[in-house]
């Protein structure tokens, strides 16, 4: 670093000290000499370097001047140097060219880094649109499985739980029909042959013998099908008919379809009966 800034002070000591020198020996005469003498060589360059209008010219006449003042200052007579006078005039015309060659370095840069990545997006374009369609793919396709997992799993739930739910009310309603046949149906059967005419009493008492042997199902008394009294209205009849086929009927059994199936023609049949 120190080599190359050393020539750079060397001239500039050299100007101080030649111009100190000459300013000091200046007068009238040579102020009226440097004046019309200089300014002739000046103005004559700056006219002919200011009239070149191509940028490569006004570069050249620009970095021309810029040597010729150089080689001034390493001369022992500095103002009364034509070529002082001639280096500025082809340099001054020019003074913008190094921050307008500052600017075209600039954008010509970013022109070809804008263009360099234009060609690189295109180049890769296709690259990174099958990269993402891959992604949302695979994206996809785990979404799906994981729904239908999902779906699975709650179908499956609902149904035990469903089938868990329906066997439960069955054996309920099971337990307590039975319990309310064991119950009450000897009463039934009496209050049957106190209230009724000779020819249901007689109906009764066979269907109470009949019952001995037989389960309610196998019965041939409607009443007792029914589990109701005998003295039962139309709208009791058509309620316990409405209970029993929504425990009994075919479509919503998971087990035993057909034992499940003869009972509720037998529901039909009694009900069939009664209304």
């Amino acid at each position: 670093m120190q080599e190359f800034l050393a020539p750079i002070f060397f001239r500039v000591e050299n100007i101080i000290k030649v111009l100190s020198t000459e300013i000091a020996q200046v007068n009238i005469d040579n102020i009226i000499y440097i004046s019309l003498n200089g300014l002739v060589v000046f103005f004559f360059f700056y006219f002919i370097s200011k009239w070149f209008k191509a940028y490569i010219i006004r570069v050249c006449l620009f970095f021309f001047g810029a040597w010729v003042l150089w080689q001034v200052s390493a001369k022992n007579s500095i103002l009364y140097s034509f070529d002082l006078y001639g280096g500025l005039g082809l340099l001054i015309p020019h003074l913008e060219i190094p921050s307008l060659t500052y600017l075209i370095i600039k954008y010509r840069t970013l022109y070809l880094y804008d263009k360099t990545v234009e060609y690189f997006l295109f180049l890769t374009a296709p690259l990174i649109w099958c990269y993402k369609k891959i992604v949302e793919l695979i994206y996809f396709i785990k979404t799906q499985q994981k729904d239908k997992t999902n779906k699975q799993t709650d179908e499956n739930y609902n149904y035990e739980e469903f089938k868990k739910q329906q066997k439960a009310e069955w054996e309920k309603e099971q337990a307590k029909a039975d319990k309310q046949y064991q119950n009450k149906s000897k009463n039934k059967r009496d209050k049957q042959q106190n209230q009724n005419n000779y020819q249901k009493t007689e109906y009764s008492k066979k269907s109470k013998e009949e019952s001995k042997e037989n389960s309610r199902w196998d019965s041939t008394d409607p009443y007792i099908i029914l589990d109701i009294h005998t003295t039962a209205t139309k709208e009791e009849i058509k309620k316990a008919y409405r209970l029993l086929a929504k425990i009994y009927h075919p479509d919503l059994a998971l087990i035993e379809k057909e034992r499940y199936t003869k009972i509720f023609q037998k529901i039909n049949w009694a009900y069939n009966i009664l209304k």
